[in-house]
């Protein structure tokens, strides 16, 4: 009797020891998928631009000599969209620029076809900043992200036909997936993008506007001196249609004045600014010139608030389009709740000469 017991307890020892052995094996690759997991997860929402409560515009490039499409309608979309969400009220709004608008580009490049500013900065190394800063600059609307490689998308069978409400729709949801599975080029993350297919998903057609440019009463037809024909904005017009449109309902109930300052040498800089704050809803009550050793801490700009001003969604929403250093101080010395001071960086991104 006394082997049978020594053998069947050697026998349940190696049992439990077994057990405990392939235990920790599963514990370590649940380990290891979870630390994967987590890797995953924070590369994919690494540099994230939105926060899924604020509105979320983003510029698109769209390539014409796309050789591998099969959608003979390609050549047909505008090189240029522009794409806003509102997410309170469940809102998508794309604009579709022209391919003859002519645009002011920044960084001193000059002015251009709307077509030719994604491929002028593939020539500069710069294509995506570029695009994102000329069309907001041109356009008077905060534009927060970039992504190229539209032509992908709506170049497929499954896209064909004109860009109606459907299919503008079907065309985006499939663009912002792919891009957050990596295969399109975007300042955008993996995360920004999964949200805004979701976002996008849920809108109801009723809820979703496209805007055509060509055609419209904010485009003026032009001439170039080569007689080369443009679309030009009427900008009295368009500022209209974009503060009806895109504009930011929580900095309209913040309500709140403000002023904006130029202390550089080059007239128009705090009316550029101004006409941007202006179409998202904010008051403007002075734009005027100051010293320049009002900018001692950036040579870019500053916007300065008290506390409660600095923590509002009107001063995130200025921050995020004009990138300034934030100054907590009194302002009823300039009569205005948020102060803009623009300096000489600003200028030379900005202006197209």
């Amino acid at each position: 009797m006394r082997p049978n017991y020594k053998q069947s307890k050697r026998n349940n020892y190696y049992s439990k020891s077994g057990k405990n052995i392939f235990l920790k094996i599963v514990i370590f690759i649940v380990l290891i998928i979870g630390v994967f997991a987590v890797f995953k997860f924070r590369q994919m929402t690494y540099n994230s631009l939105w926060n899924s409560n604020d509105r979320l515009s983003i510029v698109l490039s769209l390539k014409k000599n796309n050789n591998n499409t099969t959608n003979p309608f390609l050549k047909k979309y505008p090189s240029v969209w522009v794409v806003s969400f509102e997410p309170q009220e469940k809102k998508l709004t794309v604009l579709l620029v022209p391919d003859n608008t002519w645009v002011d580009v920044t960084h001193g490049y000059g002015s251009y076809r709307a077509d030719a500013v994604y491929p002028l900065g593939e020539i500069e190394g710069n294509a995506g900043p570029l695009l994102k800063s000329s069309f907001a600059y041109f356009l008077g609307l905060p534009i927060d992200g970039w992504a190229d490689g539209l032509d992908k998308v709506a170049g497929r069978n499954d896209f064909i036909g004109e860009l109606t409400v459907q299919n503008t729709q079907k065309i985006l949801l499939a663009f912002f997936y792919d891009r957050f599975q990596g295969k399109v080029d975007a300042n955008i993350s993996g995360w920004d993008a999964l949200q805004l297919f979701w976002a996008i998903r849920s809108v109801p057609e009723n809820k979703v506007k496209v805007i055509d440019l060509a055609g419209s009463n904010v485009t003026l037809e032009d001439k170039l001196a080569d007689g080369s024909a443009i679309l030009r904005l009427d900008p009295i017009r368009f500022d209209r249609l974009v503060s009806s449109e895109f504009t930011n309902d929580s900095i309209r109930q913040e309500n709140f004045d403000a002023a904006v300052f130029n202390t550089t040498a080059v007239t128009g800089v705090a009316a550029k600014a101004a006409r941007m704050m202006t179409n998202i809803g904010i008051h403007i009550v002075k734009i005027g010139q100051i010293d320049s050793k009002e900018l001692v801490e950036s040579k870019r700009c500053k916007i300065i608030s008290e506390k409660d001003g600095l923590n509002s969604d009107t001063v995130k929403q200025m921050n995020l389009a004009f990138n300034c250093d934030l100054v907590e101080a009194n302002t009823d010395l300039y009569r205005a709740k948020v102060v803009l001071i623009l300096g000489e960086g600003f200028e030379k991104e900005i202006n197209s000469h």
